[in-house]
C-alpha cells in the first residue's frame, strides 16, 4: 500500500511539474533567411520576368555570394503569387549568410544585395536569426522583408 502511494505521489508530482513548463505547447518562430521580390520596369512598372511583358527568363537569374574564390549559390526560385494577377515572384533564401549577395541578370547586369541580420536568444526556442533589412546597390533600402520587394530595372 505504501509503495502504491509513493508511486502515485511520484507520478502526480511529475505530472504537475511537466504541466508547468511554459515552453511545452509553444509554437516557436523559425529563423528567417528568405525574402520574395519582383523585377519591374522602372518607367512602366510592368513585371520584366513573369507575365505577358517578360523580357528575361527566370531560370537565367542567379543568386550567390563569394567565399574566397568560390561562389556559393543560394535558392532562387519562381513562386506563384495570387496577389499579382498570374504573375510570379522570386523566392530567395540566403543561408548561410556570407556577406554581400549578388543577383546576376541574364544580360550580365549584377545587383549587390547587402542583408542585415538580427539574432536574439529566446527562452524556449533557442537562437533566432532574421533578415531585417536589405540594401540594393547601396541606394535602395527595404525594411519590411515580410512583403514582396520590388526591384526597379
Amino acid at each position: 500500500m505504501i509503495r502504491l502511494f509513493q508511486t502515485t505521489s511520484f507520478v502526480l508530482i511529475a505530472g504537475l511539474l511537466i504541466s508547468c513548463d511554459p515552453c511545452r505547447n509553444l509554437d516557436c518562430l523559425a529563423s528567417k533567411y528568405d525574402f520574395e521580390f519582383r523585377i519591374l520596369d522602372a518607367e512602366s512598372g510592368l513585371d520584366l520576368v513573369f507575365g505577358p511583358n517578360a523580357q528575361f527568363k527566370a531560370e537565367e537569374f542567379r543568386l550567390y555570394s563569394l567565399q574566397g574564390n568560390e561562389q556559393v549559390e543560394y535558392v532562387l526560385q519562381p513562386l506563384f503569387s495570387p496577389y499579382y494577377e498570374g504573375d510570379t515572384t522570386f523566392y530567395a533564401e540566403v543561408i548561410p549568410p556570407l556577406g554581400p549577395v549578388f543577383l546576376s541578370y541574364p544580360n550580365g547586369k549584377i545587383d549587390t544585395l547587402v542583408l542585415s541580420y538580427t539574432q536574439y536568444d529566446t527562452e524556449c526556442c533557442g537562437r533566432i536569426t532574421e533578415v531585417r533589412e536589405l540594401t540594393r546597390n547601396n541606394s535602395e533600402k527595404f525594411n519590411d522583408l515580410w512583403q514582396i520587394l520590388e526591384f526597379s530595372y
